[in-house]
């Protein structure tokens, strides 16, 4: 492939980037095997500008706007080739003739603009400087305030492989070692007891201790929200927002395979994931099935009977940007406000299903507090009966380190845990005839 046809190819893959806000590395592998002419150069060069205008998007947008060009893929093409690739207009023009497999000649208004932005800018504002929306601006300065700079930076870089170890079939150490003799440098999670860290970029999905369910890939700070869950041994768990399963799968482990784990979700191609990893994993408790929504008749079952339910809730997956660019900046991600709505309306649905002295864990992977405690305020105020248990409580059931700081929430961040962004609170329901204080001892 030629220089231009390279241009239009990331110009292309942009684009479904921008509407779908799927995993680059996803999106690049579906593009090339539909273009198996594409070279290795081809496919390394295609992909390394995707991603440095993936790290440089919130620059790129912002100088766009200032170029009066409309925000589309092309335009952040062009700005890219313009402001980090130093190509001059005249080159951009001769690269954009519009001929083969080059992009469309550029236009009178976008020469303007290539034109005006060469002549330099003004400073950038914080998002363009962070790389973020401009819409998260006031909530992430709410959260990290001086802080910020400090946790863009953690949220920028590249995340290690975390791993869990499924004790149905494995130890850790038996693990590691399996790993370490293929040749990958593992080391054991600082806080999660069954979690294993490799080196960003490492791929160990081909290894046998993947294909038989020994190993599931899950951030660390993923599975000590799952601990957090506290399952009694034979008891009766919710996961309402199940996914995939990784949680499930871990609490399964949790509890031995006893007790009943009820995984539901609304997506049926999900669940059938969850089922493909619990039948790998051997989770023998796992029951999975597809809700309609918070009247199914399936969530009626249940209503008052679950020891833990267990939401992990819709978000704007602030805390996972390191793992997932294109959350950044993708129109595909719900607006905050309807967010909110969501997770208010699980939080109720959730409630329901708890038993008196029962307990619900509210999981997020965000680090906005408008997802987090706002909604755990919000809701303790509609239904007294619940009442915040501070997680210090049951830490050392959950891990053999220290608590990642003070209570009564759990909140972690790539910078000062080495984990993704989560949040996780655990609300506990008053049991009948006994006060908060003798239900949570």
């Amino acid at each position: 492939m030629r220089f231009e046809g390279r241009v239009s190819a990331g110009i292309e893959i942009l684009e479904t980037l921008l509407l779908e806000a799927s995993p680059p590395d996803r999106l690049l592998t579906t593009y090339f095997k539909r273009r198996r002419y594409a070279g290795a150069k081809d496919r390394r060069a295609i992909a390394e500008r995707l991603y440095d205008m993936i790290r440089d998007h919130g620059h790129l947008q912002w100088q766009a706007a200032e170029g009066d060009l409309e925000v589309t893929a092309r335009s952040l093409m062009l700005v890219h080739l313009q402001s980090n690739e130093q190509l001059s207009i005249e080159d951009i023009a001769a690269h954009c003739s519009g001929e083969g497999f080059a992009p469309a000649p550029l236009t009178a208004a976008e020469r303007q603009s290539l034109q005006r932005l060469s002549g330099g800018s003004a400073e950038p504002p914080g998002w363009a400087i962070g790389n973020y929306r401009a819409a998260f601006d006031t909530p992430l300065q709410r959260r990290f305030g001086d802080d910020l700079a400090a946790e863009l930076a953690g949220l920028n870089k590249r995340a290690p492989v975390d791993l869990r170890v499924n004790t149905l079939k494995a130890t850790r150490d038996d693990a590691a070692t399996a790993l370490a003799a293929g040749g990958l440098t593992v080391t054991p999670t600082p806080m999660a007891p069954t979690g294993l860290r490799l080196p960003p970029a490492n791929r160990a999905s081909d290894h046998p201790l993947f294909k038989d369910g020994s190993l599931e890939v899950q951030d660390e700070g993923s599975q000590l929200a799952a601990r957090l869950v506290a399952p009694p041994p034979a008891g009766q768990v919710v996961d309402l927002c199940a996914g995939a399963g990784g949680k499930a799968l871990a609490l399964s482990a949790m509890m031995e395979n006893k007790g009943q784990i009820h995984a539901f979700d609304i997506d049926a191609r999900r669940l059938e994931e969850l089922n493909r990893r619990r039948r790998r994993a051997d989770a023998r408790n796992i029951q999975s099935r597809v809700i309609t929504g918070a009247d199914d008749r399936h969530l009626s079952a249940l209503r008052g009977t679950a020891d833990r339910v267990l939401v992990d809730a819709p978000c704007t997956g602030t805390g996972t940007w390191r793992r997932h660019p294109e959350l950044r900046f993708s129109t595909a991600v719900p607006a905050l406000d309807a967010l909110i709505g969501q997770q208010d309306a699980l939080l109720e649905t959730a409630a329901d299903l708890v038993k008196p002295g029962g307990r619900l864990i509210y999981v997020t992977c965000s680090v906005l507090m408008e997802e987090n405690e706002d909604r755990i305020d919000a809701f303790t105020a509609r239904r007294p009966e619940f009442a915040v248990q501070t997680f210090e409580a049951i830490w050392p059931s959950v891990a053999d380190d220290q608590p990642p700081g003070p209570g009564p929430f759990l909140r972690l961040t790539p910078t000062r845990h080495g984990t993704d962004g989560f949040f996780a609170a655990i609300l506990a329901r008053e049991a009948v005839g006994i006060s908060h204080t003798e239900d949570e001892s």
